[in-house]
């Protein structure tokens, strides 16, 4: 059994705990287990493949029902599960013919028609722990899918790298051991005979691969003993086929513990269902003790071999190999093969995990949880899978910001598209002032960051009004509603801005940075600011004279302490004064930030 104890969420942000914890009870059952973890991305299906030339040699030429986005040198997945794995494994691209047609690093051999996959990949092998496990945490990976993507622009602009859609395909790796049931040996090569097996393709090997044969004892049930001419011997209800160089272990004896242990026959005639050993008998009569008889192969069927023919019907799959046979004896010693070459038996997909994403966002880690996501979701809008990413406590809650505020709000879609961001501006008195919209004109309809301040909504060249005209009423805005729109549809909740006509006797200092959900916030500092002038010099002491041959003098210029290195950094000491609990949660958010920006009051942003 495979099984994902734990699993990531359906949306989290990948710059946290993105955890997977992988258990196989079959992980102690096979030679330098793996687990294997791929992350899989732009997966596409295959609809054939062909023989295809590069660089003079034959290859395997890939064509795709969808356009594929792959590059020379990438490496790929080619997941063919469903064709019993026929070329399923990790490949790199060697040429690209079209946004179809693509060749991979494999010999051609058969065709592949349908029900195939090809996908880039992000390979983990992993042995198990202690406990058996895989325990994976993603986020490494997965965080270098998402970005920044800041653009000082006013219009809307695309962030398709701040979502990375994947899925997990989960499975293991190993030196196979494959059973068999009975070995024959009495025709011209030893054969190995595996009932369960029906088809060549349940047998990792191949012909002309090195394999190990490890005999398995035959354990053979006895009733009683007897006398043989002083020897002691055993007879039982069944034949037990076994050659007369095979030894074997007694077990079972109590009235005579002697009678038990290693030895060997007798080499003498064997009865079918008896065994005569080289022991001798001690007893007065027969003795109705039963027990086991272990018989163990002799030496040299325990070796390396050749598989030279894999023959495969309804009844069982035989391995014929380059060991001679001949012997009289058949059909008793079973056991395992093992490749020499230690070839590794690889299932790319035991467990897939599917329609996953991280997002350009982070927690601290008292805050995350496996649906830490979840919360930011927007439920107001039925059946629907939008959210917007910005910090808030609230649906009440009221951002405070400035005309010359630059601010963008990162929002994201699962379903269906959003086209626009629509606007509502009202007065001090609450009234609504007009609606207008900025309209989504990039190819990304799902992952797009919507402008927020006034002199950026005022910028767009693609503004558009709904009621009223805004340069008409522009300048009485006092506060205004954002949102995201598909068409009349509302699909965020209602993020509400107020202006701040500041009163203040200071200059007004901004601070924009990411925030943990990816939205670019600004914050306004109206207090009494401080700047500051850090400055670092090194200095040393110039010789005060000079040498000429064998004489010392002074001299008149150029003397005295001289500066080799100065360095000043600029820095500012701002004042928010009292804050409420929402701003309070925004300042904690600023100071975990990893890019902050200052806002000037020509509207500059200065890292």
């Amino acid at each position: 059994m495979y099984t994902a104890y734990t699993q990531p969420h359906y949306v989290m942000g990948a710059y946290s705990a993105v955890p997977l914890r992988l258990y196989d009870s079959e992980f102690n059952s096979n030679i330098n287990y793996n687990y294997l973890i791929n992350i899989v991305y732009n997966e596409v299906t295959v609809t054939g493949t062909t023989s295809g030339i590069f660089n003079n040699l034959v290859y395997t030429t890939v064509q795709t029902q969808q356009p594929h986005i792959f590059q020379v040198g990438q490496q790929i997945l080619f997941d063919d599960t469903l064709n019993g794995n026929a070329i399923t494994g990790y490949y790199n691209i060697l040429s690209i013919i079209d946004e179809y047609t693509f060749i991979i690093d494999i010999g051609y051999d058969n065709p592949i028609f349908n029900n195939a996959t090809v996908s880039n990949v992000i390979k983990y092998s992993m042995p198990p722990d202690q406990d058996g496990e895989a325990k994976l945490d993603l986020s490494n990976t997965l965080k270098d899918f998402v970005t920044e993507n800041l653009e000082d622009v006013p219009e809307i602009f695309e962030g398709p790298d701040t979502c990375f859609a994947y899925k997990l395909k989960c499975g293991s790796e190993y030196n196979a051991i494959v059973p068999f049931d009975y070995m024959s040996v009495g025709g011209t090569f030893v054969n190995l005979q595996n009932f369960s097996l029906t088809s060549t393709t349940d047998v990792i090997y191949t012909i002309g691969d090195s394999i190990q044969i490890n005999l398995a004892p035959f354990a053979w049930p006895y009733d009683n003993t007897y006398n043989f001419a002083g020897s002691l011997a055993f007879l039982g209800s069944t034949n037990h086929y076994t050659p007369l160089t095979s030894t074997l272990n007694v077990t079972g004896q109590i009235t005579y513990p002697q009678y038990n242990g290693p030895t060997s026959k007798l080499n003498a005639l064997q009865p079918a269902n008896g065994v005569i050993t080289v022991k001798p008998w001690v007893g007065d009569a027969v003795l109705s003790e039963g027990g086991t008889i272990y018989f163990y192969a002799p030496p040299e069927y325990n070796t390396t071999v050749t598989i030279t023919d894999i023959i495969s019907s309804m009844t069982g799959t035989t391995i014929v190999t380059d060991l001679p046979g001949g012997a009289v004896w058949n059909a008793v010693f079973g056991g395992t093969i093992t490749g020499v070459n230690t070839k590794r038996y690889v299932n790319v997909d035991r467990l897939s995990i599917t329609g996953l994403s991280v997002y350009n966002a982070r927690f601290n880690n008292l805050d995350y949880s496996i649906d830490a996501f979840e919360p930011y979701f927007i439920d107001n809008a039925p059946g629907q899978s939008y959210f917007s990413t910005i910090l808030k406590s609230s649906t009440a809650k009221v951002y405070n910001i400035e005309k010359t505020a630059k601010s963008w709000l990162l929002l994201h879609s699962n379903q269906n598209y959003i086209d626009r961001a629509r606007y509502s501006f009202f007065n001090q008195a609450g009234s609504v002032l007009g609606v207008a919209y900025i309209p989504n004109n990039t190819s990304d309809g799902q992952n797009f960051y919507v402008p927020v301040g006034l002199n950026q909504i005022a910028d767009s060249s693609s503004l558009t009004d709904v009621t009223n005209v805004f340069t008409a009423y522009s300048q009485s805005i006092y506060s205004y509603v954002v949102s995201g729109y598909f068409g009349t549809s509302n699909r965020t909740v209602f993020y509400r801005f107020k202006l701040g006509y500041s009163c203040s006797a200071y200059s007004i200092q901004q601070l924009m940075w990411k925030d943990a959900l990816g939205s670019w916030l600004t914050l306004p500092f109206k207090f009494k600011s401080y700047n500051n002038l850090e400055t670092e010099r090194k200095t040393y002491q110039k010789s005060i004279g000079r040498w000429e041959n064998n004489t010392f003098g002074y001299e008149s210029y150029d003397r005295g302490e001289k500066q080799y290195f100065t360095r000043s950094k600029n820095s500012a000491v701002l004042n928010t004064g009292w804050l409420d609990q929402d701003d309070i949660l925004l300042v904690q958010d600023l100071f975990k930030t990893a890019s902050c920006y200052h806002n000037n009051q020509d509207g500059l942003l200065q890292a």
